[in-house]
């Protein structure tokens, strides 16, 4: 009898070997899956990453030409600039001369 039931082990690991086979694949298969998955994922996410830290620097230089433009606007320099500009005031010691051939 002792024969006879290591000859029905090896049978049966021989019936075994294609179903751990197939088992090995399929678990091979899943975890390819899986890390595929992620690599997709990572990928569009360190894309939006990227598109996000793009418009922060552009928030960035904006915010900073807005307060360059906020210290420039408090200057006397600039409020003599705009009421010449824009107003046509000039300092009271100031001629003011009109070119008669230049169309407004």
């Amino acid at each position: 009898m002792a024969v006879s039931s290591g000859v029905k082990n090896k049978s049966k690991q021989k019936k075994n070997r294609p179903f751990i086979f197939v088992l090995v694949l399929v678990m091979f298969g899943y975890f390819a899956w899986v890390f595929t998955m992620q690599q997709i994922e990572f990928y569009s996410r360190n894309k939006a990453l990227a598109q996000i830290e793009r418009r922060i620097s552009a928030q960035q230089q904006l915010s900073e030409e807005l307060a360059r433009k906020y210290e420039m606007v408090n200057s006397p320099e600039y409020i003599e600039k705009m009421a010449r500009e824009q107003l046509g005031y000039a300092r009271s010691d100031e001629t003011i001369y009109y070119d008669a051939t230049m169309k407004r």
